[in-house]
């Protein structure tokens, strides 16, 4: 994964299923939420908060961590994500 055209130090383990059948990595391109295991979903989440130059959170819960409030703000630069 990248954030802002930097590639995150995620290791694969973080996307590979155990052998629960646990864990593992489900695209799903008709919904907009993502789910990650938690090593990579931390990684993202700092990423992606270094690159939105301070704009505020919502302070929802978990599902809506990255819902901004932008209002005030002639421009908003949002960093790239992209699956590698």
């Amino acid at each position: 994964m990248s954030v802002g055209g930097e590639v995150l130090s995620i290791p694969a383990s973080a996307f590979e299923m155990d052998e629960a059948r646990e864990g593992g990595v489900i695209i799903d391109l008709g919904t907009a939420m993502t789910w990650l295991s938690a090593e990579a979903y931390e990684s993202l989440r700092e990423a992606f908060k270094k690159g939105t130059m301070g704009a505020a959170g919502s302070g929802g819960g978990h599902a809506v961590r990255h819902v901004y409030d932008l209002s005030g703000r002639e421009s908003v630069e949002v960093p790239t994500k992209s699956l590698l």
